[in-house]
């Protein structure tokens, strides 16, 4: 019985713990993407609008990208084609098609979280529409849901350790404090019923032995007359 309150606590508490694990890495996570737009936004801020087309090159790029602490800065023309990037200088090719740049070019501004298919990593985008003119894009690199959570396990290790640890202590309390006194009344009960049942079998004897006593006599009496 010990073991079987142990090992249900444990499941119980492990589940719990799973559970809690997980929708606090969502919670966490959910943070800091919305925390990452509002730095985005107020990166772009920062950018000298005074810039035209021309400008948008390589060199104010990484300048930029330097200004911002190394957050990736792409340039665009207002249909979407890269001009200039801090990180990807190779990659110069029409970004229409990503969320964040059509809701900049209808919308004037867009957000987007995804893995970069230049960087292989994931991102957190933010991209401004100036006047009609030209795009400008803010990158920034952030963790994954499940990275967060994978983060969080040798944390969670630590818990169920000690999960296995209360488990055991709060198995040993209950089979001692709350089995011991039901299997004491247990017994004392089933003491109480062999006592009655002896007593019982003893009145049935003395009855029995009565009965033979009083038909030997009565038959004795019968053999003298």
């Amino acid at each position: 019985m010990k073991w079987r309150i142990w090992i249900l606590s444990l499941g119980i508490t492990f589940a719990c713990l799973f559970v809690f694990s997980f929708a606090a890495t969502q919670v966490y996570y959910k943070s800091s993407i919305d925390d990452s737009k509002e730095y985005l936004r107020v990166y772009m801020n920062s950018f000298d609008e005074t810039l035209n087309l021309d400008d948008l090159n390589e060199q104010n790029a990484a300048a930029f990208s330097e200004k911002l602490n190394g957050a990736r800065v792409t340039f665009m023309d207002a249909q979407g084609n890269v001009l200039a990037d801090s990180i990807a200088e190779d990659d110069l090719e029409n970004h229409s098609d990503r969320s964040e740049i059509k809701d900049a070019i209808f919308d004037g501004e867009g957000f987007a979280v995804r893995g970069s298919s230049t960087l292989g990593k994931n991102m957190v985008y933010f991209c401004k529409n100036f006047d009609g003119q030209f795009l400008v894009r803010i990158a920034v690199f952030t963790d994954t849901d499940w990275s967060i959570f994978a983060k969080s396990l040798p944390i969670l290790l630590y818990f169920f350790i000690l999960c296995i640890v209360l488990c055991a202590v709060i198995a040993f309390v209950s089979t001692h404090f709350i089995l011991t006194p039901v299997k004491k009344l247990a017994s004392d009960a089933a003491n109480v019923i062999d006592d009655t049942s002896n007593q019982i079998c003893k009145a049935f004897a003395l009855r029995e032995n009565s009965f033979i006593r009083r038909f030997r006599l009565a038959f004795a009496h019968t053999a003298r007359l």
